[in-house]
């Protein structure tokens, strides 16, 4: 295994471990600089296959292009929260 030391900590990562009890890899908290978005509005379409599910974003003011957005955590008008990671949802 190689590892670099860094000169300074990232903007965001999240911290790894191997468990040699276990054989297996266990991960911590993730550590990034969160940002609430509020307005926005949300147009869900779900007539897609394989319950693939479209949301059209309105008032979006997050500059994507300076900032990477890793993950959402969606709340709902009756309070509902839905995490979305970078991977498969977003």
């Amino acid at each position: 295994m190689r590892y670099y030391k860094l000169g300074e900590t990232p903007a965001y990562y999240i911290t790894a471990w191997y468990n040699l009890l276990s054989g297996k890899w266990e991960f911590g908290k993730v550590h990034a600089t969160e940002t609430t978005v509020e307005g926005v509005t949300v147009e869900l379409t779900t007539n897609g296959r394989h319950a693939n599910y479209e949301m059209k974003l309105s008032g979006f003011g997050l500059d994507t292009s300076a900032n990477k957005v890793y993950g959402v955590v969606l709340t709902t008008a009756d309070g509902s929260e839905y995490g979305l990671h970078h991977v498969t949802n977003i």
